[in-house]
């Protein structure tokens, strides 16, 4: 049965090329990564499909906007709140939905620059916040994906959102960062669960990919490469993808170590550790019961939603 199901992988990863998914929360580095993985060599899509620099990312947002179409019509086909805990058996099960398996299959077929030919497919990326969402999705439909999960003290990632999404007039009246810590647990949590036995993934520190830009880059190859790969070669690649970081950019920092914050919970705190000390994707002990959340989170994260839809500024 193995045998089958490796010789299946291999034949679409023949024809769709490898995609590497890009996870994370708002503001945590995804943006960056995504631009590292194309230093890399891989495919995100014609740049006039893909979401412009602005303010919040000067460099870019690296999202494909028909993929992103695609996963906003998955989403919201299943019915449910994304903080619905019957959301995720759903999403997972619309993999079974033959257009939405024609729809992503040819989309991701189509992930290579122009004049490739279909036989030569390669190493392809999708970088959007609505993929955690889709990761039961995910993970049937290309069970041979590499992840790479962003990791940014949740505090910095808080402050830049806030700042980015609350509109002039309502700064000072509105804050977004419990919502955002909140969110964050929610994200990290939901990723650990989905991915915790898939081999093919990696946790990148945000700040140290600012600070150690070529380590980190080293480790990207790594995954991506394989540990037997030519080490000139590699070192040529980790150079040229480190090239991509602009510690300019790196704009909220907190003077207050996140263990240290007293609004932060030790829910939250303590599964921020446990990811610090885990970045080399080893997930198999992850427990979510020992990161809980308030009986009233699920409501309120909700609620938030509903309230950034209705005023469409948050």
């Amino acid at each position: 049965m193995r045998a089958i199901l490796n010789a299946r992988i291999e034949s679409a990863i023949a024809v769709y090329g490898r995609a590497v998914f890009v996870l994370g929360i708002d503001r945590s580095g995804t943006s960056m990564v995504s631009e590292v993985l194309s230093r890399f060599g891989a495919y995100a899509g014609p740049a006039e499909e893909l979401c412009k620099a602005d303010e919040g990312n000067p460099q870019g947002y690296w999202e494909y906007k028909p993929m992103q179409a695609f996963f906003g019509d998955l989403i919201n086909g299943v019915g449910l709140s994304i903080w619905d805990p019957a959301f995720k058996p759903a999403i997972a099960g619309r993999a079974d939905d033959p257009e939405m398996r024609r729809r992503v299959l040819e989309l991701a077929a189509g992930m290579r620059p122009p004049g490739e030919p279909r036989e030569s497919a390669g190493l392809w990326l999708w970088k959007e916040q609505q993929l955690v969402f889709a990761l039961p999705f995910l993970r049937r439909v290309f069970p041979d994906a590499f992840y790479l999960i962003t990791l940014r003290n949740p505090y910095d990632s808080a402050l830049s959102y806030d700042k980015l999404r609350v509109v002039p007039a309502l700064r000072g009246k509105v804050r977004l960062i419990g919502y955002s810590l909140l969110r964050w647990q929610h994200f990290m949590v939901d990723i650990c669960e989905g991915l915790r036995t898939h081999p093919l993934k990696l946790i990148v520190p945000y700040e140290e990919l600012v600070s150690r830009p070529r380590e980190q880059c080293a480790r990207i190859v790594d995954l991506l490469a394989g540990r037997g790969g030519e080490a000139a070669a590699s070192e040529r690649a980790a150079e040229r993808m480190a090239a991509a970081i602009k510690p300019r950019l790196w704009r909220n920092h907190s003077d207050v170590p996140f263990s240290q914050l007293g609004s932060v919970s030790a829910a939250q705190k303590a599964l921020y550790a446990y990811l610090s000390s885990h970045l080399d994707g080893d997930l198999e002990d992850f427990d979510a019961s020992a990161y809980p959340f308030p009986e009233w989170s699920r409501e309120y994260c909700a609620n938030m939603s509903v309230m950034q839809w209705l005023l469409g500024s948050l």
